[in-house]
């Protein structure tokens, strides 16, 4: 939330949150990620969950995925499911 962009603006969390988001930038602030937004920004669950909202940001036009992982798991095996679930979602060849 680095300022009002394309990804603050249109996907439409209201401007006041996008304002305390950015003053607390480097501090906690996840009282101010409502599950709405979360839905809006990220893609978790099940597998089935994330085959479904890697479609929806695809044909969003989203061309581009940053993954972010907590570190518990194995990168690789990390890496592996994520294709695994992008084949499966229509996004990379079988």
């Amino acid at each position: 939330m680095h300022g009002e962009t394309p990804i603050t603006t249109v996907p439409g969390p209201p401007a006041e949150t996008v304002r305390a988001l950015r003053e607390r930038l480097g501090s906690p602030a996840d009282d101010l990620v409502t599950d709405e937004i979360a839905r809006r920004f990220t893609i978790c669950g099940d597998d089935e969950d994330c085959v479904t909202g890697l479609r929806g940001f695809a044909g969003a036009g989203l061309a581009s995925l940053i993954v972010i992982d907590e570190g518990s798991q194995d990168p690789v095996a990390t890496i592996e499911h994520l294709a695994r679930t992008a084949r499966a979602a229509g996004l990379l060849p079988g």
